[in-house]
């Protein structure tokens, strides 16, 4: 991940239950990547304008969707005890 990222930097901080709440936030489908980007920093106490300048972004300023649910999902992958992992 990007040491850079503010967000990855907090996953990497987060406790049991905080980490619940970013996959449970990561897998609504009802949700657009922003949103879900704008959640995951309240669970975290990140400022959501610095989180999602860091993200990767097209020329308009848009966050991509699949390339931040992908970074995401690595970075909770990263964070998450392997005998959490199993249904």
């Amino acid at each position: 991940m990007d040491s850079e990222n503010i967000l990855f930097d907090g996953i990497a901080q987060a406790n049991e239950h905080q980490m619940d709440a970013l996959w449970a936030i990561l897998k609504y489908r009802d949700m657009g990547i922003l949103r879900k980007v704008y959640a995951m920093c309240e669970v975290l106490g990140l400022d959501k304008d610095k989180v999602v300048s860091t993200l990767p972004q097209d020329e308009n300023g848009r966050i991509y969707d699949s390339k931040n649910r992908f970074l995401l999902s690595r970075a909770l992958l990263g964070q998450s005890p392997i005998d959490n992992l199993s249904p």
